[in-house]
């Protein structure tokens, strides 16, 4: 999906160290899922989130619990640009990727995610 919304996608990392390289790459577009980390490694999804929330020219989407509030307010101090709750369409998905097209284009970003 995101290839189609005009990024090139990245692997999501499989392990902690494939997640520690993905924190020295530099993205348009981040998206963190604390609602379902990998391997349940909620302390690193969190991590990532923050690291990547300090970049400038980097957009940040968190994907949360539906029922959640303590994530969506943390996430938006944190700064993210989007707040996810609960499971997305492809089609909302979609939506976003163009979106965040959209967004990075008009802030002059020309590396893909």
């Amino acid at each position: 999906m995101s290839e189609l919304g005009g990024f090139s996608a990245c692997e999501m990392p499989t392990d902690a160290m494939d997640l520690r390289s993905a924190v020295d790459g530099d993205f348009q577009l981040v998206v963190v899922d604390i609602a379902r980390p990998m391997g349940d490694r909620i302390n690193d999804s969190i991590e990532i989130a923050e690291e990547f929330a300090g970049r400038p020219g980097t957009l940040l989407v968190v994907c949360g619990s539906e029922d959640s509030v303590d994530e969506e307010l943390w996430a938006r101090q944190l700064g993210a640009w989007v707040y996810l709750p609960g499971v997305s369409s492809g089609d909302a998905l979609m939506s976003l990727f163009a979106e965040a097209r959209r967004v990075s284009d008009r802030r002059g970003v020309f590396q893909f995610a």
